[in-house]
Protein backbone atom coordinates (compact mmCIF):
# COMPACT_ATOMS: atom_id res chain seq x y z
CA UNK A 1 0.00 0.00 0.00
CA UNK A 2 2.81 2.42 0.96
CA UNK A 3 4.59 1.33 -2.52
CA UNK A 4 1.40 1.83 -4.19
CA UNK A 5 0.90 6.14 -2.87
CA UNK A 6 4.55 6.37 -3.71
CA UNK A 7 4.40 4.72 -6.87
CA UNK A 8 1.51 7.09 -8.25
CA UNK A 9 2.06 10.23 -6.38
CA UNK A 10 0.95 12.33 -9.49
CA UNK A 11 -2.41 10.49 -9.96
CA UNK A 12 -3.66 11.07 -6.74
CA UNK A 13 -2.69 14.78 -6.69
CA UNK A 14 -3.90 15.01 -10.63
CA UNK A 15 -7.16 13.25 -9.02
CA UNK A 16 -7.37 15.77 -5.76
CA UNK A 17 -6.49 18.93 -8.13
CA UNK A 18 -9.18 17.63 -10.47
CA UNK A 19 -11.62 17.25 -7.77
CA UNK A 20 -10.50 20.65 -6.82
CA UNK A 21 -11.34 22.07 -9.84
CA UNK A 22 -14.49 20.37 -10.52
CA UNK A 23 -15.63 21.69 -6.86
CA UNK A 24 -14.28 25.39 -7.36
CA UNK A 25 -15.89 25.29 -10.95
CA UNK A 26 -19.20 24.44 -9.56
CA UNK A 27 -19.10 26.84 -6.82
CA UNK A 28 -18.26 29.52 -9.26
CA UNK A 29 -21.35 28.23 -12.15
CA UNK A 30 -23.75 28.24 -8.31
CA UNK A 31 -22.56 31.81 -8.04
CA UNK A 32 -23.03 33.12 -11.56
CA UNK A 33 -26.25 31.38 -11.45
CA UNK A 34 -27.13 33.55 -8.82
CA UNK A 35 -25.90 36.74 -10.24
CA UNK A 36 -27.55 35.76 -13.24
CA UNK A 37 -30.79 35.37 -10.92
CA UNK A 38 -30.26 39.01 -9.78
CA UNK A 39 -29.45 40.40 -12.87
CA UNK A 40 -32.44 38.94 -14.16
CA UNK A 41 -34.74 40.32 -11.11
CA UNK A 42 -33.55 43.68 -11.62
CA UNK A 43 -33.53 43.74 -15.06
CA UNK A 44 -37.52 42.41 -14.71
CA UNK A 45 -38.24 45.20 -12.15
CA UNK A 46 -36.74 47.84 -14.21
CA UNK A 47 -38.71 46.75 -16.86
CA UNK A 48 -42.35 47.18 -15.11
CA UNK A 49 -41.08 50.60 -13.96
CA UNK A 50 -40.28 51.64 -17.27
CA UNK A 51 -43.33 50.57 -18.77
CA UNK A 52 -45.41 51.57 -16.30
CA UNK A 53 -44.08 54.94 -16.80
CA UNK A 54 -44.08 54.43 -20.58
CA UNK A 55 -47.86 53.98 -20.09
CA UNK A 56 -48.54 56.75 -18.17
CA UNK A 57 -46.45 58.76 -20.43
CA UNK A 58 -48.28 57.62 -23.57
CA UNK A 59 -51.52 58.44 -21.08
CA UNK A 60 -50.08 62.09 -20.43
CA UNK A 61 -49.60 62.60 -24.44
CA UNK A 62 -52.57 61.53 -25.25
CA UNK A 63 -54.14 64.07 -22.83
CA UNK A 64 -52.62 66.87 -23.63
CA UNK A 65 -53.01 65.82 -27.42
CA UNK A 66 -57.24 65.63 -26.75
CA UNK A 67 -56.65 69.13 -24.89
CA UNK A 68 -54.75 70.90 -27.71
CA UNK A 69 -56.40 69.53 -30.81
CA UNK A 70 -60.15 69.00 -29.35
CA UNK A 71 -60.92 68.80 -33.52
CA UNK A 72 -58.76 65.67 -35.66
CA UNK A 73 -58.86 65.67 -39.36
CA UNK A 74 -59.50 62.27 -40.86
CA UNK A 75 -59.01 61.03 -44.94
CA UNK A 76 -59.96 57.68 -46.39
CA UNK A 77 -59.68 56.54 -49.65
CA UNK A 78 -62.26 53.80 -51.27
CA UNK A 79 -59.49 51.39 -52.57
CA UNK A 80 -56.23 51.60 -52.10
CA UNK A 81 -55.26 50.14 -55.00
CA UNK A 82 -56.42 51.97 -58.03
CA UNK A 83 -56.85 51.49 -61.97
CA UNK A 84 -55.90 54.73 -64.02
CA UNK A 85 -58.55 56.08 -65.49
CA UNK A 86 -61.02 54.40 -63.34
CA UNK A 87 -63.39 55.89 -60.70
CA UNK A 88 -62.02 57.31 -57.19
CA UNK A 89 -63.36 58.39 -54.31
CA UNK A 90 -61.94 60.52 -51.16
CA UNK A 91 -63.22 61.67 -48.14
CA UNK A 92 -61.97 64.11 -46.18
CA UNK A 93 -63.69 65.14 -42.82
CA UNK A 94 -63.32 66.98 -39.22
CA UNK A 95 -64.16 65.45 -36.47
CA UNK A 96 -64.90 66.60 -33.14
CA UNK A 97 -63.68 64.16 -30.17
CA UNK A 98 -63.55 66.61 -27.00
CA UNK A 99 -66.44 67.65 -24.77
CA UNK A 100 -67.61 70.70 -26.07
CA UNK A 101 -69.00 72.32 -29.12
CA UNK A 102 -66.51 73.75 -31.64
CA UNK A 103 -66.92 75.85 -34.67
CA UNK A 104 -65.28 74.98 -37.75
CA UNK A 105 -65.48 76.09 -41.35
CA UNK A 106 -68.85 75.19 -43.42
CA UNK A 107 -68.38 76.35 -46.81
CA UNK A 108 -65.03 74.18 -47.78
CA UNK A 109 -64.25 73.67 -51.58
CA UNK A 110 -62.71 70.93 -53.04
CA UNK A 111 -60.35 70.17 -55.81
CA UNK A 112 -57.57 71.20 -54.06
CA UNK A 113 -59.48 74.65 -54.19
CA UNK A 114 -57.99 77.52 -51.63
CA UNK A 115 -60.16 80.22 -49.84
CA UNK A 116 -59.94 83.34 -47.94
CA UNK A 117 -62.15 81.84 -45.52
CA UNK A 118 -61.23 78.09 -44.67
CA UNK A 119 -60.07 75.23 -46.91
CA UNK A 120 -59.01 71.56 -46.88
CA UNK A 121 -55.87 70.69 -48.84
CA UNK A 122 -54.89 67.39 -50.09
CA UNK A 123 -51.39 67.26 -50.66
CA UNK A 124 -49.53 64.42 -52.95
CA UNK A 125 -46.39 63.13 -52.89
CA UNK A 126 -45.25 60.22 -55.68
CA UNK A 127 -42.62 57.78 -54.60
CA UNK A 128 -40.12 59.74 -54.47
CA UNK A 129 -41.52 62.32 -51.67
CA UNK A 130 -42.06 64.98 -54.63
CA UNK A 131 -44.75 66.98 -54.56
CA UNK A 132 -46.92 66.19 -57.49
CA UNK A 133 -49.05 69.58 -58.57
CA UNK A 134 -52.88 69.09 -58.66
CA UNK A 135 -54.62 71.99 -60.89
CA UNK A 136 -56.39 74.52 -57.79
CA UNK A 137 -58.59 77.85 -57.77
CA UNK A 138 -58.99 80.48 -55.51
CA UNK A 139 -62.26 81.44 -54.00
CA UNK A 140 -62.34 84.77 -52.32
CA UNK A 141 -65.24 85.92 -50.32
CA UNK A 142 -65.91 89.46 -49.39
CA UNK A 143 -68.00 90.69 -46.14
CA UNK A 144 -70.20 93.70 -45.69
CA UNK A 145 -68.45 96.94 -43.97
CA UNK A 146 -67.95 96.05 -40.37
CA UNK A 147 -68.93 92.72 -40.25
CA UNK A 148 -68.32 91.34 -36.76
CA UNK A 149 -66.84 87.98 -35.82
CA UNK A 150 -70.56 86.57 -34.91
CA UNK A 151 -72.27 87.45 -38.20
CA UNK A 152 -69.09 85.72 -39.56
CA UNK A 153 -69.83 82.28 -37.41
CA UNK A 154 -73.47 82.98 -38.56
CA UNK A 155 -72.55 83.00 -42.66
CA UNK A 156 -69.39 80.21 -42.90
CA UNK A 157 -69.12 78.46 -39.60
CA UNK A 158 -70.77 75.40 -38.31
CA UNK A 159 -71.63 74.27 -35.08
CA UNK A 160 -69.82 70.60 -34.32
CA UNK A 161 -71.10 69.50 -31.77
CA UNK A 162 -68.87 66.26 -29.42
CA UNK A 163 -69.00 62.76 -31.64
CA UNK A 164 -69.99 65.12 -34.60
CA UNK A 165 -68.20 65.30 -38.10
CA UNK A 166 -68.05 68.09 -40.55
CA UNK A 167 -66.41 67.61 -44.51
CA UNK A 168 -65.98 66.90 -48.13
CA UNK A 169 -66.44 63.63 -49.87
CA UNK A 170 -65.06 63.74 -53.34
CA UNK A 171 -65.57 61.39 -56.45
CA UNK A 172 -63.87 61.45 -60.34
CA UNK A 173 -61.70 59.67 -62.65
CA UNK A 174 -58.03 58.90 -61.24
CA UNK A 175 -55.61 60.74 -63.80
CA UNK A 176 -52.27 60.39 -61.94
CA UNK A 177 -49.91 58.72 -63.59
CA UNK A 178 -48.70 54.57 -62.82
CA UNK A 179 -47.30 54.77 -59.79
CA UNK A 180 -47.53 54.79 -55.57
CA UNK A 181 -48.50 57.92 -53.80
CA UNK A 182 -48.88 59.24 -50.41
CA UNK A 183 -51.97 61.16 -49.69
CA UNK A 184 -51.57 63.83 -46.95
CA UNK A 185 -54.92 65.88 -45.57
CA UNK A 186 -54.61 69.57 -44.05
CA UNK A 187 -56.98 71.77 -42.61
CA UNK A 188 -56.42 75.45 -43.14
CA UNK A 189 -58.52 78.36 -40.94
CA UNK A 190 -57.62 81.65 -42.63
CA UNK A 191 -60.32 83.99 -41.66
CA UNK A 192 -60.65 83.04 -37.97
CA UNK A 193 -56.97 83.10 -37.67
CA UNK A 194 -56.74 87.24 -37.85
CA UNK A 195 -59.66 87.99 -34.95
CA UNK A 196 -58.50 89.32 -31.92
CA UNK A 197 -58.37 86.93 -28.70
CA UNK A 198 -60.39 89.06 -27.23
CA UNK A 199 -63.42 88.81 -30.38
CA UNK A 200 -62.51 85.06 -30.06
CA UNK A 201 -63.23 84.95 -26.22
CA UNK A 202 -66.11 86.70 -26.36
CA UNK A 203 -67.83 84.18 -28.78
CA UNK A 204 -70.73 81.25 -27.06
CA UNK A 205 -68.23 78.39 -28.39
CA UNK A 206 -64.42 78.29 -29.25
CA UNK A 207 -63.65 78.57 -33.13
CA UNK A 208 -61.27 76.13 -34.51
CA UNK A 209 -57.72 77.98 -35.74
CA UNK A 210 -55.37 75.48 -35.43
CA UNK A 211 -54.14 74.09 -38.43
CA UNK A 212 -54.39 70.37 -38.33
CA UNK A 213 -53.02 67.22 -40.72
CA UNK A 214 -54.67 63.80 -41.59
CA UNK A 215 -53.61 60.83 -40.91
CA UNK A 216 -51.40 59.15 -44.41
CA UNK A 217 -52.99 57.03 -46.77
CA UNK A 218 -50.70 55.63 -49.32
CA UNK A 219 -52.36 54.73 -52.81
CA UNK A 220 -50.75 52.50 -55.87
CA UNK A 221 -52.40 53.65 -59.32
CA UNK A 222 -51.66 50.38 -62.10
CA UNK A 223 -52.51 50.25 -65.63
Amino acid sequence: MKASIEKYPSIVGRETHMISNVVLQMRWNLLRFTLALVLCAIVFCLKVVFSQGGVEAQKQSSATASRSSPIRLILSVNKNRVRRGSTFKLTVYLENWSDKPIYVGNQLPGNNATSSLHYIEVETLNSSSAAVFIGSAVVGTQWEKGATPEQKLAQAYTLIKPGGVHGIFESGQMLLPQGGYILTAKYHEVEAAHWSEKELNALPYPVLTQKLISNTVKVTVIK
